[in-house]
């Protein structure tokens, strides 16, 4: 599984902080899920996940991030206008950030629920 993330208004350290949280990404990274940053904004510029970006092309991130792993089941979470059509375009679910948390966060998430995805995956290559 991959999660490509935009960064304000989507993470909590973004500004507007949103609503994904650290932890929870490092939960999912911990369960093999790939997460990366494909937004410019600096505040998440520091954050200990992979970044790919393109400046002025969100399109072409998430087409870049498409292509480094092949496969895999790839949701981009954002909630910047337009990026809905950006994640169909780059052949993504669309997630908003406000279905993140009760999708993917450690307190809501039961963590088999993740891994039977990530092994159902596997078996798939």
């Amino acid at each position: 599984m991959l999660i490509l993330l935009d960064c304000d208004g989507t993470i909590e350290t973004g500004v507007p902080p949103g609503p994904v949280k650290l932890a929870d990404l490092q939960f999912l990274v911990a369960l093999g899920v790939r997460v990366i940053i494909v937004s410019e904004s600096t505040n998440c510029a520091n954050l200990p996940f992979e970044h790919i970006i393109v400046p002025g092309n969100r399109l072409q991130a998430l087409l870049n991030a498409k292509a480094k792993y092949p496969g895999l089941r790839c949701i981009y979470v954002s909630d910047n206008p337009g990026d809905d059509v950006n994640a169909q375009r780059a052949g993504c679910e669309y997630m908003h950030p406000s279905e993140f948390p009760n999708r993917f966060g450690v307190g809501q998430t039961r963590p088999t629920d993740v891994v039977k995805e990530l092994s159902e995956e596997r078996g798939k290559r």
